[in-house]
């Protein structure tokens, strides 16, 4: 007589209905992690190998079960999953392959009068799961097979510091290496790198290659292989037209998502048609009183400004957005506004190789307005005199695009569209009538692109927390750069 309850198809529907669900958590999480989970779980490719892995052994030893009963005895659903529980309660037990328990609970789950056909099937599962693959094994044992050794070189070197034959071709934003977020990958030669984050599921590649020799083909395999091995894909992010047509050549699937606002510090003017509302900001500056200065003024005073900034605009945003460090400021090029003695507004740059760019801007409550392009100004006429021959302001969105060709450009193009933030954004800078860059994103396939937006908004939106107790991180979020006063908030129209 069976052990078997006529009930307990149900609760195995039941049962199986859990793992699907919890399988669908796992797989979110993956995605994106909580907090709590963070560096727990694994990215998505090896949690999905593993699902799908665990999944083709436990049919394939239910379906040897299944094989030797008698036709109709029972369903393999019912099989399948009671199988996974008495798994679950072998490995439970203790015992060696869960002898014992592993028996009863198929004995209970599997619901039929007769027994003996379970019981043969199970002597047979034993057999052939078990006892085939250890003689096996230990055949090899006895004589084991000679393989050659394979002797592998690196063929990539990641490091914090620029190798020294970078020298002279190191980017701006190689300045935030430092906090954390982003490392230098570089070639074997040391005559090409580029800046990677590694993140849940992607490697993303900030920027273009740099250094003596353009990117390669065989770097770009290198840096793919080095991923794949990880369980991740490569994703360039804010990339040029140049670099995501090489990939593109490749195989990578691109896009283009916004734009970059670009000067020419010797060439730059303020008197000509197309800056008449910069002339009126500055005029505003200068009649309350604003006077400019380069150098970081005190920390305590940019620690404040850098408060009443994220206390107007809500908490700063992280990854290649930039952060306030002390440790960091005292590198860079800083200007700072000054009014009445006081400090109420700064900005900062990252040099590199014959360019700066912006990093952060900072302002106090009582910020005058045309304090910011006041600011910008002072810093292109310090860039002229030292030769630099490109200052970029950074990201901007989309205008507007009048055709999208993509449907990444049609969701941008309608995000602008509806944010005002990024709409007082690009007017800022279009104030200073620069040269508008686009750049693109690329990754290995469509979704691939999907993961790596993911983990970019995610760095972007959780990467703010401080390294240290006393040292107060914050990150720049473009979209609400103050470009008028802190009455108007940076989405106010000239």
């Amino acid at each position: 007589m069976s052990l078997a309850n006529p009930m307990l198809p149900d609760a195995l529907r039941l049962l199986a209905a859990c793992g699907v669900g919890l399988s669908l958590i796992l797989i979110g999480a993956s995605i994106y992690p909580p907090k709590l989970l963070a560096g727990y779980v694994p990215n998505l490719t090896y949690l999905a190998r593993t699902i799908v892995l665990n999944l083709l052994d436990t049919i394939a030893a239910a379906a040897i079960i299944y094989i030797f009963l008698p036709d109709g005895y029972t369903a393999f659903f019912i099989l399948y999953a009671a199988f996974l529980i008495a798994l679950a309660v072998g490995m439970v037990s203790g015992l060696p392959g869960g002898v014992g328990p592993f028996e009863l609970c198929m004995l209970t789950l599997v619901p039929h009068e007769n027994a003996t056909p379970l019981l043969a099937a199970l002597l047979a599962f034993r057999v052939i799961y078990y006892m085939v693959p250890a003689l096996l094994a230990g055949m090899s044992l006895i004589r084991p097979p000679k393989l050659p050794l394979r002797q592998t070189t690196s063929l990539l070197q990641e490091t914090l510091q620029p190798p020294a034959a970078l020298a002279g071709h190191i980017p701006a934003e190689a300045a935030l290496t430092c906090q954390g977020n982003l490392t230098i990958q570089a070639n074997a030669a040391q005559n090409n790198a580029v800046l990677l984050h590694h993140a849940q599921n992607t490697d993303v590649v900030l920027g273009n290659s740099f250094g003596a020799a353009k990117l390669a083909a065989p770097f770009l395999r290198a840096l793919v292989q080095q991923s794949r091995n990880a369980g991740r894909s490569l994703c360039f992010y804010k990339c040029s037209p140049q670099t995501a047509s090489f990939v593109e050549k490749h195989g990578f699937f691109t896009a283009k998502i916004g734009q970059e606002a670009v000067l020419d510090p010797q060439s730059f003017s303020c008197d000509t048609p197309a800056r008449r509302q910069l002339r009126r900001k500055l005029r505003k500056a200068e009649k309350a009183g604003v006077t400019v200065l380069q150098g970081a003024a005190p920390l305590s005073d940019m620690a404040r400004l850098d408060q009443d900034w994220q206390r107007r605009n809500g908490p700063a945003r992280g990854f290649s957005m930039g952060r306030y460090c002390p440790r960091l400021i005292q590198g860079q090029r800083v200007f700072v506004a000054w009014l009445d003695n006081t400090p109420v507004a700064f900005i900062s740059f990252n040099e590199g190789a014959g360019s700066w760019s912006l990093d952060l801007i900072r302002s106090a409550d009582n910020c005058p307005d045309g304090t910011i392009h006041t600011l910008m100004v002072a810093a292109l006429k310090a860039a002229s005199e030292a030769g630099i021959a490109r200052l970029s302001l950074a990201a901007a969105p989309f205008s507007g695009l009048s055709s999208a060709n993509s449907r990444v450009e049609t969701l941008c193009n309608w995000h602008y569209e509806k944010s005002p933030q990024l709409q007082g954004l690009f007017q800022f800078k279009q104030s200073f009538a620069p040269m508008w860059e686009p750049y693109f994103i690329a990754a290995q396939n469509p979704i691939s692109l999907g993961l790596a937006v993911v983990d970019i908004w995610r760095a972007v939106h959780t990467g703010n927390r401080p390294h240290k107790k006393d040292e107060r991180i914050a990150h720049e979020d473009y979209a609400f750069y103050e470009i008028a006063s802190h009455k108007k908030l940076c989405h106010a129209r000239a």
